[in-house]
């Protein structure tokens, strides 16, 4: 980040843009590590340089939209949820102005900030909706273009997913996070590395539709499931994805209730779905090509 800022200082129209984009993935990167303060910060920086760019000519409006929408999540993650929703709503409407004009370029961006903005809106009607079209914006881009798109429309089925629990809406809840988690599953046995982290909270949304409709035995194992992908991802990139293995613990034991099993059952059903995990990961590398083992790895 200090060469960006060291290029601006010399030439703040040539290199100015370039240190904004890496505010703005700088603050992605710190919200999956759970470092949602120091993100708000790194996007906040990165908006205020973008409207000023914008101010000057409408080149930079899709960065600033997609720095509004990190920033948005970033706040509503750090606690600020109402500033949070405020700029996920801007990151929303700047995102329908460049998909109107151009729907090619611009409709993911779209469906994107709508998942964002769902997941700030859980629980009501305008976040349902918005996470709905969500859905449909990225299943008609995931036909066109699976490769590139399939994954936005797993996690747009997981966000709404949750919505529709929190409305009370159980059965409709699970087809849908059953549906994410089968996209999730195929992503994953394509690029683990890249996807288990969206394949993991998948599986958590649908263990938690399975308790609520009564289905113990089989929540208990998708999250188990879920747990030992965390655990995994905590193994490979030590203190980014302890925030999401350790909630996954918390609602696995939620589940499986000490009040009528031993405790030490828990360890071992959490031991045996990791070496489930870690059977499927040897498994994927044995048929990866050569060139794709260190994506896999």
């Amino acid at each position: 980040m200090q060469l960006y800022r060291d290029l601006v200082a010399n030439d703040v129209e040539r290199h100015g843009p370039d240190l904004a984009r890496a505010l703005t993935d700088l603050g992605a990167d710190l919200r999956t590590g759970g470092e949602h303060d120091d993100a708000v910060v790194a996007c906040r920086e990165a908006v205020r340089r973008f409207e000023d760019l914008t101010a000057v000519a409408d080149d930079h409006l899709p960065d600033l939209a997609r720095a509004r929408a990190v920033l948005g999540a970033a706040l509503r993650e750090s606690g600020a949820y109402h500033a949070g929703i405020a700029a996920c709503r801007d990151a929303v409407r700047l995102y329908r102005e460049l998909a109107a004009a151009d729907p090619d370029r611009h409709t993911a961006g779209l469906a994107r900030a709508l998942t964002q903005l769902g997941i700030g809106l859980r629980a009501s009607g305008e976040g349902l909706a918005a996470a709905w079209e969500a859905v449909q914006l990225a299943r008609e881009l995931s036909a066109a273009d699976p490769d590139r798109h399939t994954a936005d429309l797993a996690q747009a089925l997981t966000e709404t997913g949750t919505s529709l629990r929190g409305l009370g809406a159980q059965a409709e809840a699970l087809i849908v996070t059953s549906e994410a988690v089968q996209l999730g599953r195929d992503l994953a046995s394509g690029n683990p590395a890249r996807h288990v982290a969206d394949l993991a909270r998948a599986l958590i949304g649908l263990g938690a539709g399975l308790r609520a409709l009564g289905r113990r035995p089989e929540a208990l194992a998708h999250e188990g499931e879920a747990v030992a992908w965390w655990w995994h991802l905590t193994q490979r990139r030590p203190g980014e994805f302890d925030e999401g293995y350790h909630e996954a613990r918390r609602r696995h034991l939620h589940t499986f209730s000490p009040y009528d099993h031993d405790p030490d059952d828990l360890l071992t059903a959490e031991s045996i779905a990791r070496s489930r995990v870690l059977g499927y990961l040897a498994g994927v590398r044995a048929e990866a090509a050569p060139e794709d083992e260190l994506r896999t790895a």
